[in-house]
């Protein structure tokens, strides 16, 4: 595993392979306002003038297409080894992000992904491919959290978003 340092990075550092090492490293590297490796290059045009474009380091590493995506498995957005990048559709992003703290600008109800207040009970919620799934009420907020993290474990995977870490017992909460 070899480091690069990007030119905006502030003491980051960008990990790659080593049979990547001397094709990314003879090129200029910064750091998007989300964290993400890019690298500002020129593109050719059939007019006098060339197109600037940012490509992201993934991009050189693993080939995309249509609504297919580069996902890190570990989070970490500077570790761009490929046993830590996989191919997903783009569908599994928005599953895999965090709990939002404002909806439209009004304060959320719950402190978890998937769980909102309805009257006097807490109502779990998950989609996929525009299929809403109601996961049930609950009296309980975190009953209702721990059923959002089972039905996203079912239909997303391992790399699916959890509201609690992984614990062998559900109930140690």
């Amino acid at each position: 595993m070899k480091k690069i340092i990007p030119s905006n990075g502030a003491g980051l550092e960008i990990l790659i392979d080593d049979e990547d090492y001397p094709v990314l490293s003879r090129l200029s590297w910064q750091l998007d306002k989300d964290g993400f490796a890019y690298n500002q290059t020129l593109l050719p045009s059939p007019n006098k003038y060339h197109v600037h474009a940012r490509v992201l380091i993934t991009r050189f590493l693993i080939q995309q297409c249509g609504a297919m995506m580069v996902r890190h498995k570990d989070g970490n957005k500077l570790n761009n080894c490929k046993d830590n990048l996989i191919l997903q559709h783009r569908s599994y992003f928005s599953q895999a992000k965090r709990k939002y703290s404002t909806h439209r600008g009004v304060p959320c109800t719950s402190k978890y992904k998937g769980v909102h207040k309805h009257r006097r009970k807490w109502v779990s919620v998950i989609s996929r491919f525009k299929v809403v799934y109601q996961l049930g009420s609950f009296y309980d907020e975190v009953e209702a959290a721990l059923a959002y993290d089972k039905k996203a474990r079912e239909l997303y995977g391992e790399l699916a978003y959890q509201n609690f870490a992984r614990r062998k017992n559900a109930k140690e909460i």
